[in-house]
């Protein structure tokens, strides 16, 4: 299992459990071409950085808070073969605030999409903006492709846990199911 997606999975696992107050949570990771797989409870009294592999893991930062340049991921529904991402990396800002980037993502397999004008929709706390796609082709049917659809740089209070939100039309059928508009959320912790 490539060790860089299994940091970043493992990252998105205790930024939720954070923000969801858990003590402990499981950990399932598949890996994307199903060939291996790893299994373990992880520990949530802090936030890791990636350092765990499939095992326990701990760490000295309060509960509910990240340290600076943490990254995490939120999925749309995780048993569609087409899913709305959305990725986020909070690093310390000046004054009293955070700097949150966020990028929004389509994992697919092959795909034929026409231009979206101002149908996708990004939300962080009470700003929104809108955004528009170019017209996507991916004919690669034996993996899963990841394509930026738009990605956002915010301030944030520090201190302080952030909702966020994206939504984007696709409004058609994918492997034999109708689609409308794929949602992702999730609570970004305090760092």
């Amino acid at each position: 299992m490539n060790m860089k997606y299994l940091q970043k999975a493992v990252a998105s696992v205790l930024a939720v459990a954070l923000a969801a107050g858990l003590a402990s949570c499981s950990v399932i990771l598949i890996d994307p071409k199903d060939t291996q797989t790893a299994a373990g409870t992880v520990a949530v009294s802090g936030y890791a950085g990636g350092e765990a592999a499939g095992g326990g893991t701990s760490a000295s930062a309060a509960p509910d808070s990240l340290p600076d340049g943490a990254e995490g991921r939120f999925s749309s529904d995780s048993s569609a073969r087409l899913r709305l991402l959305l990725d986020y990396t909070r690093t310390a800002g000046t004054d009293g605030t955070d700097s949150l980037k966020l990028t929004v993502l389509l994992s697919s397999y092959s795909l034929e999409v026409s231009e979206r004008q101002n149908l996708g929709r990004l939300t962080c706390g009470q700003e929104s903006v809108t955004f528009s796609t170019d017209r996507m082709t991916i004919t690669d049917n034996t993996r899963v492709t990841e394509t930026v659809l738009f990605s956002h740089t915010v301030k944030v209070p520090s201190g302080e846990a952030v909702g966020v939100s994206a939504s984007w039309l696709f409004n058609g059928v994918y492997a034999g199911v109708e689609l409308g508009e794929l949602t992702v959320s999730g609570t970004v912790p305090a760092r």
